[in-house]
């Protein structure tokens, strides 16, 4: 969980109840990684030298710069099955709706487990921050997310078609497809209008004008058919996108 502009006695402050709260049910709740909260520079954050938190590329010949963060190294080279996001609203922590959502996520992890992002969601946010990202092209649902919910399956190692030897598995594909899909569908139930982050979302993305962008999709229509009126630019479940055919050499 990130956060700006608080030291880090503050955030301490913030998390001793609940880890007071934890300590006092050790045989009810107990955590494999020891709690870490520091503070740093925000400016050094993405910086390779001075941020331990990198795996630097061990290759010959690779630049200084190329790392990834340590947590991400799967990434590398991988080659996804399937992946889903979908915004998790805060009235999912109020009353009774808490204990639909701790059964969605445990009948989801039934099929396949789920990464809960708190940084990606604006619920509890200062207003001046909410205003601000109001008037952004992002669906509105992040603006009451408490989190980001995430499913994604992958190739573990090296695997791309046509590369000898690492041919990714289509029968495993399908499979883990299927299982992300029912994963995601117990927690999409609790969600009236859901909304998936583009950036970490479906290539499939069923609805996807509304799921991206939700009430600002209208807008943003309006305003591409202005400035790109014959329709140059455009990406793979982008703004106007439904007029070029799927492989985008086509207008329709």
């Amino acid at each position: 969980m990130l956060s700006c502009g608080l030291d880090t006695g503050q955030p301490n402050k913030i998390w001793q109840p609940f880890l007071d709260w934890v300590a006092r049910a050790p045989n009810d709740y107990s955590h494999q990684e020891r709690v870490i909260i520091v503070s740093f520079p925000a400016r050094r954050y993405w910086n390779v030298k001075w941020n331990t938190g990198f795996q630097r590329d061990q290759r010959t010949g690779a630049g200084p710069n190329n790392a990834w963060w340590s947590g991400d190294g799967t990434m590398a080279a991988w080659f996804l099955w399937g992946f889903q996001s979908l915004w998790l609203p805060a009235s999912l922590l109020e009353g009774d709706a808490q204990e639909q959502l701790t059964d969605a996520l445990f009948n989801g992890s039934r099929y396949h487990s789920i990464e809960l992002a708190f940084n990606k969601g604006l619920a509890g946010a200062p207003q001046d921050a909410i205003a601000a990202a109001r008037d952004t092209a992002m669906n509105p649902a992040v603006l009451t997310a408490f989190a980001l919910a995430l499913v994604g399956a992958y190739n573990r190692g090296f695997a791309y078609p046509g590369a000898s030897g690492h041919e990714p598995s289509a029968e495993k594909a399908h499979q883990a497809a299927e299982h992300i899909d029912r994963c995601m569908n117990h927690l999409r139930a609790l969600v009236p209008n859901p909304g998936s982050y583009v950036s970490e979302s479906n290539y499939f993305e069923k609805d996807w004008q509304r799921s991206y962008w939700g009430t600002n999709h209208q807008r943003l229509a309006d305003i591409k058919r202005k400035y790109d009126p014959d329709g140059l630019f455009f990406v793979h479940n982008g703004i106007g996108s439904e007029q070029w055919s799927t492989d985008g050499f086509t207008r329709r």
